[in-house]
């Protein structure tokens, strides 16, 4: 079990979970994950981590497991009720929308899937609209990835799209002007863009080759193989404190994370206007943190030499989401510094924030080489099965 840290926005949900006793049966790190996309999302929107290559706190996660058994649908469920309800509060109260107009603009912020050029226009509607943060919500992402393996017209561009958005970089692309009314694709660097999606067993939908791609070294694929689970935890299909938890969830949005998400936004704002410019508000990271996070990507890189494996390659973005995961923790545990007055902000990110977020993310990666050799194994089986052999 991942362990249970002092009782913060982070962790409040996760343990509404457990002790609610509706979704017991969903795997820790499942639940984990969730809380730390919840925070990212609807939080880290307002920050950026200083002196980094790695900007923002934009955390991607695909839960992966069997089919039914570890709830993967029910935890993301629930991830995008508690997203819709924050953002849906936030538009209420601070652009003077009903809730329908503010529940409309929020969906414009949520990706779940499209080609390339359908995606990039859904930003771009976005952008037109106000909005700067999106969210990538696919509980069937698998599909996705396959056409992105199989080099499917459909997905032409595709990842190179999403490691874009990851990046917060613009896009822009051309098209020839012999097609009538032919318009450019263009929205603008500095899209917050995180993702909470789902799939079955890694080996139903990605080929060796997309393990040496940028885009799946950005995500956490966190797996849960069924040998992982366990009958302690069991539930049954009855419950009869199900409106309990769902009202337990609402109270959590609206006296703690709706009023910590107006709490920054309104620190953001100031600050912004104080410098006259768009920025967002500094996570310093610890002199004995960036030490700690630079031995981790020397390491890394100099398996590289020894080794081009496609675990080792995989690695080499461990100490970005080692960088985010710190912020994100951060960001829940360590007050705004800064004089009022001035409007002038920062938040540090200290050694127990790092220690915290290296936990969560080793339990999350335990079985990622045990992901890639088995997509190896499969596809070597899958080329011996073609042809002259299955006669």
């Amino acid at each position: 079990m991942v362990q249970r840290f002092d009782y913060t926005l982070l962790e409040i949900y996760y343990l509404i979970c457990i002790e609610s006793n509706f979704e017991p049966d969903a795997p820790d790190i499942f639940l984990q994950s969730c809380s730390y996309h919840i925070i990212s999302t609807i939080l880290g929107q307002y920050f950026e981590i200083y002196d980094s290559q790695i900007t923002r706190p934009n955390l991607w996660f695909i839960l992966s497991s069997i089919p039914g058994r570890t709830r993967r649908s029910t935890v993301a469920r629930y991830n995008e009720n508690i997203i819709s309800s924050a953002f849906t509060k936030f538009y209420e109260e601070n652009e003077n929308l009903t809730g329908r107009e503010s529940y409309l603009k929020y969906s414009l912020s949520r990706i779940v899937d499209g080609s390339a050029e359908g995606i990039a226009d859904a930003v771009m509607n976005g952008e037109n609209e106000g909005i700067n943060t999106f969210n990538v919500c696919n509980p069937e992402i698998g599909d996705v990835l396959r056409k992105i393996s199989s080099g499917r017209s459909g997905a032409q561009g595709l990842d190179t799209l999403l490691s874009q958005l990851y990046y917060c970089e613009s896009y822009h692309a051309s098209f020839s002007q012999r097609v009538k009314n032919s318009q450019d694709r263009y929205f603008s660097a500095g899209k917050y863009v995180t993702m909470f999606s789902a799939m079955q067993e890694p080996q139903c939908y990605l080929n060796q080759g997309i393990s040496r791609q940028g885009l799946l070294r950005r995500l956490q694929l966190i797996y849960v193989d069924a040998k992982d689970l366990s009958m302690d935890k069991w539930k049954s299909p009855f419950d009869d404190n199900l409106h309990s938890y769902q009202k337990q969830i609402d109270d959590y949005v609206e006296n703690l994370l709706f009023p910590t998400m107006q709490k920054y936004y309104d620190a953001w704002k100031n600050f912004n206007e104080i410098l006259n410019d768009t920025r967002y508000i500094p996570i310093k990271i610890e002199d004995n943190v960036k030490k700690e996070v630079m031995e981790v990507a020397r390491e890394i890189d100099k398996k590289i030499i020894e080794d081009d494996s496609d675990y080792n390659i995989y690695q080499q973005a461990k100490w970005e989401n080692l960088i985010k995961m710190t912020a994100v923790s951060a960001i829940v545990r360590n007050p705004l510094k800064g004089k009022e007055e001035v409007n002038v902000w920062s938040i540090s990110a200290t050694y127990d924030n790092y220690q915290r977020a290296k936990s969560i993310l080793l339990e999350n990666g335990k079985h990622i080489e045990q992901i890639l050799d088995k997509i190896g194994t499969c596809e070597i089986q899958a080329k011996q099965d073609k042809g002259i052999d299955r006669v």
